[in-house]
């Protein structure tokens, strides 16, 4: 039996995003290669499995980034602690 040719996209079907490896991802996030690895086992990232290989998608990295961010507040207050001697 004849194995199907893949559907052929058009070279002017629209912009097409550009998908990252994982040693991409884990650079673009300052992680490891097994670190996302395990992300991924957890399903605590969104990626896309093509085969066996894992791709990411910047668009939905940032996403996930601005989902996961924690809000900043303001700065803490500094306390002066006193020493031992008593002074300050």
């Amino acid at each position: 039996m004849a194995r199907r040719k893949p559907p052929r996209i058009p070279p002017n079907s629209g912009p097409r995003p550009e998908l990252l490896d994982v040693s991409e991802m884990a650079a673009y996030i300052r992680k490891t290669e097994h670190a996302i690895y395990k992300m991924v086992e957890r399903g605590q990232i969104p990626c896309v499995k093509l085969g066996q290989a894992l791709r990411f998608d910047p668009a939905a990295i940032q996403a996930w980034i601005h989902e996961h961010s924690i809000p900043a507040t303001e700065p803490p207050s500094f306390v002066r602690c006193s020493r031992r001697d008593g002074r300050v």
